[in-house]
């Protein structure tokens, strides 16, 4: 199945892994640590894995179609560097 993978440069990636899949687990199947862990969504399976480099993802395509999104996560705000530039 396609797979497609994503790296987040943070030194955060831990807690940003821990946060995303306590997030997602209120509404879909989940499992983590604070190294890695998995979110099960209709469209397929998301992988994660935090290092003291950043938080990569890999999405595992299911049954529908993904579109992986361009933006920058939500809680990246957080590592903006001066006047929001991030880092």
């Amino acid at each position: 199945m396609p797979t497609t993978t994503g790296f987040y440069q943070t030194e955060n990636g831990s807690k940003y892994l821990q946060q995303l899949c306590k997030h997602f687990g209120h509404k879909i199947e989940t499992s983590y640590d604070s190294e890695k862990g998995y979110a099960a969504f209709e469209m397929g399976t998301a992988y994660m894995t935090a290092d003291s480099k950043g938080l990569t993802a890999a999405l595992r395509q299911g049954r529908e179609r993904c579109r992986p999104s361009r933006s920058r996560p939500a809680w990246a705000w957080r590592e903006a560097g001066p006047r929001g530039q991030g880092v």
